[in-house]
């Protein structure tokens, strides 16, 4: 195992650790004293915790990695993106999120327990986990030679990190027996594809950002 490799394992397991404790301890303590549905607890957990344990670190190491990333770290944020591109992709997670709500409602209709405070969580989500996800992990281990083995496997650990969630909301074992989580899988993918095509890490968290948006406004 080169050095590179065991560093992104490393920082992966800790990652793991530190938010599986976060998901499971200190969320249940913030809502002892912060309600869900307001708007202070995404800023507490979602930006300021969140921001704090995974996209810090995975700027600094990008920084400190940078020589053996795929894109590197400046190139990432800075590559012009070829418009249809974008908007190709853009579409593509329209489709994905609203294609459930029409096939159900036979239309578009708005989730009735949807509150829009919840919105603020996405915000961060989606650049916190593409920059880990994309950004640094993907990034750091892509090789044109075997791209779906370093695609495939950032999935994997991408479906991972949805466990401690899963877990705290007591929906871990209904995900896997209706097959749930192969929609992260998907999406994991499709995620990576988008930074891959279009070597800029915004299209990515734009994407993301706009399915969990829709997800959680449909019905």
């Amino acid at each position: 195992m080169n050095a590179k490799i065991k560093t992104l394992c490393i920082y992966y397991v800790i990652l793991y650790a530190v938010w599986a404790f976060c998901e499971l301890v200190i969320r249940g303590a913030v809502l002892g004293f912060v309600p869900e549905d307001g708007a202070l607890f995404p800023i507490l957990f979602d930006w300021i915790l969140k921001n704090l344990v995974w996209t810090v670190p995975a700027w600094v190491l990008m920084g400190k990695l940078d020589e053996n990333l795929y894109i590197k770290r400046k190139e990432m944020f800075t590559n012009k993106v070829d418009p249809l591109k974008a908007v190709g992709f853009l579409a593509m997670m329209l489709f994905l999120a609203s294609a459930n709500s029409i096939v159900r409602n036979h239309g578009i209709v708005i989730a009735e327990d949807f509150k829009p405070a919840e919105l603020l969580t996405y915000v961060f989500v989606g650049v916190s986990e593409e920059f880990v996800f994309r950004g640094l992990l993907l990034n750091a281990t892509y090789q044109e030679d075997k791209p779906y083995l370093t695609i495939g496997i950032n999935a994997g650990l991408f479906l991972l990190i949805h466990f401690p969630i899963w877990i705290y909301n007591g929906i871990f074992v209904s995900i896997f027996t209706s097959f749930s989580f192969t929609s992260i899988l998907i999406l994991s993918v499709l995620f990576s594809w988008s930074f891959l095509e279009c070597k800029n890490i915004w299209i990515p968290v734009v994407i993301h950002m706009l399915y969990d948006m829709l997800i959680t406004i449909l019905a």
